[in-house]
């Protein structure tokens, strides 16, 4: 009997498995460093209890979109929340961004501990962006210099947090770094925005929170937006195997041929055919060929040729 191939983080490559510990690491050393620092600072419990209960509720609502990425509605929950919350808040209210998506959809834990470190260190810089430049220090709104903090704060949120999503699911394909660049350029221009988004809830609840409630007509209509990505992908891919369809396959030789001749370099093709796939469908029917198709789809992806 041979030995069967390990599975969930034990099947991850090293580089990748790597990665997701030192996001952890990182963020758990972060918020101790940062919650020493910052000891005996005013806690808004009140702030606390509503960024917890809309985190956590927001994450019941997540989109998920191409390549195995998500979109998280409560991303600007969670930036308000860390401009304005101590360190070790911070980090509750991580934890309270991804668990109930984990227990209403049983993720792999690695993938859940992985977005948690990874909005640890990205709302922890954030944290100490608004904090340095002392942006809610004083009473009533912010100075120009503090609006300009607060944007700079959103902006290194959703590149941080990008960026570790690129490296850590490059390593994972065992795909080039540079090949999953496109998701910054996808994905900065609707997470930016839910960044400041995030930021107007944070001036607004320091002017009153009863005032924040206006931000939630434009929060609704946000995540209306994030549906267009989904719809995008669906309109790229098999409704019945999930593959790639036929116009995606023409844009990626498109922008394949273009690298290629950038570079003067080769690009190969591999066409695979499927023999007996109506005998299979007609026997076993169409359910089964889908599922052959896509096991062999998966059989081509493990040998390291991109898709």
């Amino acid at each position: 009997m041979g030995s069967e191939r390990p599975a969930g983080f034990a099947a991850l490559p090293r580089q990748a498995q790597s990665l997701i510990c030192a996001t952890v690491v990182a963020g758990v050393a972060m918020t101790i460093a940062t919650t020493l620092a910052e000891a005996g600072v005013d806690v808004d419990w009140t702030l606390v209890l509503v960024a917890v209960l809309l985190c956590g509720g927001a994450n019941l609502f997540e989109v998920f979109a191409p390549g195995h990425y998500s979109l998280q509605p409560n991303f600007a929950f969670f930036f308000w929340g860390a401009v304005l919350l101590p360190p070790w808040a911070v980090a509750l209210l991580a934890v309270c961004c991804f668990l109930p998506g984990w227990a209403a959809r049983r993720l792999e834990w690695f993938k859940v501990v992985f977005n948690i470190g990874n909005y640890l260190v990205s709302g922890l810089a954030a944290h100490a962006i608004v904090s340095a430049a002392g942006v809610f220090e004083g009473s009533g709104a912010p100075e120009p210099s503090g609006v300009a903090a607060l944007a700079a704060a959103a902006v290194a949120f959703a590149f941080v947090n990008h960026l570790l999503i690129v490296f850590v699911a490059s390593y994972a394909s065992g795909a080039p770094v540079r090949s999953g660049l496109h998701q910054l350029a996808d994905g900065l221009p609707l997470d930016v925005p839910l960044a400041t988004t995030g930021a107007c809830l944070a001036v607004l609840w320091e002017t009153g929170p009863a005032v924040a409630l206006l931000a939630l007509g434009p929060i609704a209509l946000v995540y209306r937006a994030l549906l267009v990505p989904q719809l995008e992908h669906r309109a790229r891919t098999d409704p019945k195997t999930g593959l790639y369809n036929f116009a995606h396959f023409g844009e990626r030789l498109e922008e394949a041929l273009a690298d290629a001749r950038r570079q003067a370099g080769r690009l190969a093709v591999v066409v695979v055919d499927l023999d007996h796939l109506r005998e299979i469908n007609n026997r076993f029917g169409h359910l089964v060929g889908d599922r052959a198709i896509l096991g062999v789809a998966e059989a081509l992806g493990d040998t390291g040729i991109p898709d």
